[in-house]
This record gives C-alpha cells, structure tokens and sequence, in this order.
C-alpha cells in the first residue's frame, strides 16, 4: 500500500531569513504558529517557528516559520480505496473541505496572512507522496481545483524519504 503515506496539509511556508546578516529580520514580518491560529481560529496538526528545528531541515535550527493543518486517510479509508491514488487524493481534499466549512475558513483569513506576512510563497495546499524511483501519479479534480482557486490557495507537491513520512507519521499522531 502507498496511500497509507499521502498527507494533504494547508501549509503556510514563512519566508526564510539569514542569522549572517547584521540586522536579522529588520524588516521583516515573520509568523509564528500563534499569529496564524489567530487568524483562523484552528490549532495546527504541526508546525515551527523560527529558529525551531524540524523533520524538514533535519538539523540545526530553521531559517523560516511552518505551520501546516494535515489530513490523512484512515485504515479503513486505506483498505476501501485499494490504493487508488486519485480517489485517495480527492478524500483528502473532501476531508480538507469539511474542515474549512466546519471552522468557517474564508478566502478573506488567507488574504490577510499574505498580506501581513513575509512568506515564501503564499497560503497553499501541499501534498505529501513518497519518493519513488519511478515518482508518484494522482489526479486532481476539477471540484477540488475549483475549492483551491475560490479561496485563492495555491498547490504544490512534495515528495518525502521514507524516514521523513515516518517523522511525519509521528508528528501528525502526537498532534491528532
């Protein structure tokens, strides 16, 4: 089974700052987990603020902030799909669309992260896959794009080592 190993996750990718300079973060306007709760008003399933290690850089402290709401499938989700990554991808993002119309997620709580925030690219959907030699194929429908460009949230992909989905796994169940 792979589909065991997607995460979907509404990340927010804060952008990254050097400690060499001078003046670190003079001018900058860096989240931190609390600012992005705040403004949505729902706890993150993982996150870091600057300075924080994580999984990500795997050392030493991090020159960004992160902070991410994840979805994965259940077991039962798992065995029903029969490792179809399409119909996987697209559970996801229905888990995705109840979460935001159960917190009253709007358009307008992205625009003012993006607009208040120094970020590394704007408010989006990431999905996690594992690595593999041959890469991973999904499909992503129209509905789930249209959800995407109505709250103008970009997507992007992410594929992670079998050690960062285990990292990932435990972080995601600590949190859940």
């Amino acid at each position: 089974m792979v589909i065991e190993n997607f995460f979907l996750a509404l990340a927010i990718y804060g952008k990254p700052m050097s400690y060499n300079t001078p003046e670190p973060d003079k001018d900058a306007k860096i989240f931190t987990s609390d600012d992005i709760m705040e403004i949505l008003n729902v706890h993150s399933s993982f996150h870091f603020n600057k300075g924080d290690s994580s999984f990500f850089t795997q050392h030493g402290p991090t020159s960004y902030s992160y902070w991410a709401r994840t979805f994965s499938l259940s077991e039962e989700e798992t065995e029903e799909l029969d490792d179809d990554n399409d119909e996987a991808v697209s559970t996801l993002f229905k888990k995705l669309k109840d979460f935001f119309e159960d917190n009253n997620i709007t358009k307008a709580q992205f625009e003012k992260i993006n607009h208040e925030f120094d970020l590394e690219r704007k408010c989006n959907i990431t999905l996690f896959v594992p690595r593999y030699i041959n890469g991973t194929i999904f499909e992503i429908k129209t509905e789930d794009l249209q959800f995407m460009a109505n709250h103008n949230l970009n997507f992007n992909y992410l594929e992670l080592t079998e050690d960062q989905i285990e990292k990932l796994k435990n972080v995601y169940t600590k949190t859940t």
